[in-house]
C-alpha cells in the first residue's frame, strides 16, 4: 500500500481512531483519580566529627574535620542503601517493607550525598502515619549505628536530622492524560490498518 492508501484507511476509518482515542484517555484520567494517595518525605540529616583524643602528635584541625565529615556523610548515604539496614528500619517501624528482591529494596529509600556534611533522604509512604513510624524508625536506627560507631572509630560522629518535610504528592493528571492520548492514538491507528487488513482477507 502506498501513502495515499494509508491514508485513505484512515480517513475512512477515522471513528475508530477517534473511539480509541477517547476510551484509552477515559481510561487514563479514571485509573490516576482511583490510585491511592502517596506521601512523599524529604529529611535532611546533618553530620560532624569532632576527635576525642587530645595528643601531642595528632589532633583533628579543620581540614581533616571536614574530611572525616565527608567520610561519615558517605557512610550515613550507604546506610540507606543496604538491604539490611532498610529492612532494620522497617522492622523498627513494624511495617512490611513489601518486597524480598534485594534490588527493590536498596531503591526504596533515596538518599544523596549533597556536601561533606549533609545527606538528604527521600522516600514514599502511603499515608501520613506510615511516614510517622518510618520517621521515628530512621531516627532510631541512625542514632544506634552512629553510636555503635563512635565505639568503633573512638571519636565523636553526631547525625542530626532536621524536621522533616512531608507533602501529600498531587496526581498528575494532566500527564497521564497526555500519556493517554499519545497512546490511544497509536491503538486507534494500529486498530484501524489491522481491520481493514483483516476486512480485505476475509474478502479473498
Amino acid at each position: 500500500m502506498n501513502t495515499k492508501t494509508y491514508a485513505d484507511i484512515l480517513k475512512s476509518r477515522i471513528h475508530i481512531v477517534i473511539i480509541t482515542t477517547v476510551i484509552v484517555l477515559v481510561v487514563s484520567i479514571v485509573v490516576t483519580y482511583l490510585l491511592p494517595k502517596k506521601y512523599a518525605i524529604s529529611i535532611s540529616i546533618n553530620v560532624d566529627v569532632s576527635d576525642k583524643q587530645d595528643t601531642q602528635d595528632y589532633k583533628y584541625s579543620r581540614y581533616y574535620s571536614i574530611q572525616a565529615s565527608e567520610k561519615f556523610a558517605e557512610t550515613v548515604t550507604s546506610w540507606f542503601k543496604s538491604p539490611e539496614v532498610v529492612s532494620e528500619i522497617f522492622t523498627k517501624a513494624d511495617l512490611d517493607y513489601g518486597t524480598t528482591n534485594f534490588r527493590k529494596l536498596s531503591r526504596i529509600f533515596d538518599a544523596e550525598f549533597l556536601a561533606a556534611q549533609n545527606v538528604e533522604v527521600d522516600f514514599e509512604a502511603s499515608t501520613n502515619d506510615e511516614a510517622q513510624k518510618l520517621l521515628a524508625a530512621i531516627r532510631e536506627v541512625v542514632s544506634e549505628k552512629t553510636q555503635r560507631l563512635n565505639r568503633e572509630e573512638k571519636a565523636e560522629f553526631v547525625a542530626t536530622i532536621h524536621n522533616p518535610i512531608v507533602v501529600l504528592k498531587d496526581k498528575d493528571v494532566l500527564l497521564n492524560a497526555v500519556a493517554g492520548i499519545v497512546v490511544g492514538l497509536i491503538l486507534g491507528i494500529a486498530l484501524a490498518y489491522f481491520l481493514e487488513y483483516w476486512r480485505r482477507e476475509t474478502r479473498v
